[in-house]
């Protein structure tokens, strides 16, 4: 029975380590896609005022439109 308890608990300890680190990685996939949003924000607002300076501004508008609607 003893051995069973010992086996149970080297299973466990494993199995925490493996949720500790998945943990990890999972806060670490969540920083990532919040620092790409924001990457993607900026550059949206970049599109926007770089088509707002160019000599079509029916294009530009045109695309921002498609674009909003996405």
């Amino acid at each position: 029975m003893a051995k069973y308890r010992i086996l149970l608990t080297l299973q466990t300890e494993e199995l925490n380590r493996e949720v500790a680190m998945n943990t990890e990685q999972l806060q670490s996939g969540k920083s990532e896609v919040t620092e790409l949003r924001r990457t993607i924000q900026g550059l949206e607002i970049e599109l926007q005022s770089q088509l707002s300076m160019h000599c079509f501004p029916v294009l530009g508008s045109t695309v921002l439109a498609i674009w909003e609607r996405r």
